[in-house]
């Protein structure tokens, strides 16, 4: 086991045993009061590169869609074209990489072990 996997299940094992439960209350969060229209929002070229190199981008893609009939991840199922919703998420973050002119942000898939295989396809 990586190194890091191993402090990160001490962390939150340390965590259970002293009584959190990583759970939230609807009480103790609080609804956002405003948010702003999207033209307020700074352009793709404008984001600061280093703010990026801290953005991790996680996609759970674990579920198969057997309950839709399928067989396979349900982020496989083609939806526009030749492309799949997981096309649709990559080519995000690729654009977001090339207007920002690095590698930034990484971007990470949670397969499971029944999506692990046809993902990689």
């Amino acid at each position: 086991m990586h190194p890091s996997a191993l402090r990160a299940f001490l962390t939150a094992f340390d965590k259970v045993v002293a009584g959190e439960t990583g759970l939230w209350r609807e009480n103790e969060i609080d609804a956002i009061q405003s948010v702003p229209a999207f033209e307020q929002l700074a352009p793709v070229h404008q984001v600061d590169p280093e703010l990026l190199r801290k953005l991790a981008v996680i996609k759970l893609n674990g579920g198969l869609g057997t309950g839709m009939g399928l067989e396979s991840a349900k982020s496989l199922l083609i939806v526009k074209g030749a492309n799949n919703f997981l096309d649709f998420i990559v080519q995000q973050i690729l654009i977001l990489r090339a207007k920002t002119g690095g590698t930034a942000p990484a971007f990470y898939l949670m397969n499971s072990s029944h999506t692990r295989q046809d993902t990689l396809e």
